[in-house]
């Protein structure tokens, strides 16, 4: 139903064409599912279902065509994201005044969403990353995205909770697990427009890795919990139910960790012992990166387990060592072609979260009063899950006495703080309680409208307001006092960890064709001299495709792709928006 066989289309030359194709297959697919309850002529369903994708790629292109002119128009105060839920919004409120036949199928599709629209974005958000600067703060990244997106949870649920107990807002009637639902889902952020902004404006990196590394893993996180605690529908909280929930979200993060690390790692060895790098074999390489991530997906749903997770970190290792051995061309046309995919998902959910305030009973009876507490909750959520794990993470880094990384200061937590948008992932998550009922109607119904409404509202507000922000409080790389940045990257040259000594002299010879990465790095700037940018960050991986220039396993020096990847991001391979983008989310 779903046609999974497109998805070998994805890795033809003409690239954009079959990823639109792709789309329009997928979209067709849940369309026609979410249609057949309907009494209609066949001839007739078919038609719509015409109308309605060239609908949804109408307004996608349009999307894009507004937001290129707005920006070259210096207008700042109205992002991508939020120009996608525009114009979904009015397609959709002319369809409703047109009391059209078309409705029914603008409605959110979970299973689309989960399917086809997120597990690119997450994939690319690993495999683009900068890994240099996201492995240098990944201690952070994971204290933010566990420890925070559970303290944002606990929060946002118990404020609900206790609101409606008070009579100040709509009261579930299974109150202490709707709530607990309520705030992990609400917990998962969603700052394309944010990260879309940082490269804009060129961020200190490593605030851009903190924002990015917590916006891609904290959605794993909330899936999982969100997947654990629905667990308690069968059975009553009880003690050992909680042990057991906790038991639980830890096997299936572990368990869809592992699965994503082997299938990146049989993806390496494969490209190490098939020797493509000199190969005219583009195709045949993404051909074998897509299998091997999805796989790695679908292995994992299998299982029980998290697919989101597991392709988030095959995508992460595919960086790390499966592009050491591909040809320099693959590395490229697979970093643009997965940018490309995951631009097109980004940018239809947001459209499709425009058609949503119309297609679902958004405005039936409001529950105003738990919109407004529930963001309320999510500001004060955030700000616990922000600045106690900066506190945190601050001492830690002064109590290694002339470690290698720099304290995160107030004005990075700030940013850090303000970057919490609500997006697809959570209203995916509502979505997928309202339509299943999980609860009873009114009850999922508030979920639901709660849920938009503040996704809507942050897409709008912060995104619309954080460049001025950016520029107010001077966290741009060219605010920094100078030799900042060098000075913490010599600093950082002292010590060298286990797991770097382990990827050294163990993980980069067995996983890869490259050899010793610091000699590769002294012999590409030899080869390229005055590039200590690349110098520098050769030391973290060898021959790096997407650091600019680099050298392969053959000692070429090659280019690592088109000038714009490197304006856009600035790092490792091309850079979007999102939840995942490169340095994305």
């Amino acid at each position: 139903a779903h046609s999974r066989g497109n998805r070998r289309n994805m890795s033809a030359p003409d690239g954009r064409q079959r990823v639109a194709l792709l789309f329009v297959a997928a979209l067709a697919a849940t369309a026609r599912a979410e249609g057949d309850d309907e009494d209609v002529d066949p001839e007739v369903a078919e038609k719509r279902l015409n109308i309605i994708v060239a609908t949804c790629i109408a307004c996608l292109g349009a999307t894009f065509v507004i937001s290129h002119v707005l920006e070259h128009r210096g207008v700042t105060w109205l992002p991508e994201a939020a120009i996608g839920v525009l114009i979904g919004a009015l397609v959709a409120s002319g369809l409703f005044v047109a009391n059209s036949p078309l409705m029914p199928h603008l409605k959110f599709s979970s299973e689309f969403f989960f399917e086809f629209l997120l597990p690119p974005i997450i994939f690319e958000a690993g495999y683009n990353l900068d890994r240099r600067t996201f492995f240098r703060n990944f201690s952070g990244t994971l204290l933010f995205a566990f420890a925070g997106t559970s303290i944002s949870a606990v929060v946002v649920g118990v404020a609900v909770y206790y609101a409606g107990e008070w009579g100040l807002c709509h009261r579930f009637e299974q109150a202490g697990l709707a709530s607990a639902l309520f705030g992990s889902l609400i917990s998962a952020t969603d700052p394309v427009t944010v990260l879309a902004v940082f490269q804009k404006m060129g961020v200190n990196e490593d605030l851009f890795a903190f924002v990015f590394g917590e916006s891609v893993m904290n959605d794993a996180v909330a899936i999982v919990l969100v997947k654990t605690l629905l667990s308690f529908l069968d059975a009553p909280p009880s003690l050992a139910g909680i042990e057991g929930a906790v038991q639980l979200f830890l096997t299936i993060f572990a368990g869809s960790l592992v699965v994503g690390i082997l299938f990146g790692l049989a993806s390496a060895l494969v490209f190490k012992h098939l020797g493509l790098i000199h190969a005219d074999s583009i195709v045949m390489e993404t051909v074998l990166l897509v299998s091997f991530a999805w796989s790695s997906y679908y292995a994992a749903e299998g299982l029980d387990l998290s697919g989101i997770v597991a392709i988030l970190f095959c995508g992460v290792v595919m960086a790390k060592y499966t592009r050491l051995s591909m040809s320099s061309e693959a590395r490229a046309f697979t970093s643009s072609c997965f940018t490309a995919v995951a631009t097109f998902s980004e940018t239809f959910i947001f459209v499709y979260l425009g058609f949503a305030l119309l297609a679902f009973p958004i405005y039936h009876h409001t529950v105003w009063s738990l919109v407004g507490i529930a963001a309320l909750a999510c500001l004060v959520g955030r700000a616990l899950n922000i600045y106690p794990n900066v506190l945190v993470l601050n001492a830690l880094r002064r109590r290694r006495g002339g470690g290698s990384l720099p304290t995160v200061p107030a004005t990075h937590a700030g940013i850090l703080w303000f970057s919490g948008l609500r997006g697809g992932v959570a209203f995916a998550l509502a979505s997928v309680i309202y339509a299943r009922g999980y609860f009873r109607e009114e009850d999922g119904l508030a979920i639901l409208q709660t849920t938009l409404l503040i996704a809507v509202c942050t897409v709008f507000l912060m995104g619309g307001s954080i460049e001025a922000i950016c520029a107010r409080f001077k966290v741009r790389k060219a605010d920094a006092e100078p030799g900042a940045d060098a000075w913490a990257q010599v600093k950082g040259e002292g010590k060298e960890g286990f797991f770097a000594r382990l990827d050294r002299n163990v993980l980069v010879p067995t996983f890869t064709i490259a050899g010793d990465p610091e000699q590769d790095a002294a012999e590409t700037a030899k080869a390229v001299p005055g590039d200590t940018e690349l110098a520098a960050r050769g030391a973290g991986g060898a021959a790096s495709p997407t650091n600019g220039r680099s050298k392969d396993a053959a000692g070429r020096t090659a280019k690592g792709g088109p000038a714009w990847w490197a304006k856009r991001k600035g790092g490792d391979g091309p850079a979007r928006g999102k939840k995942g983008g490169a340095p994305m989310v």
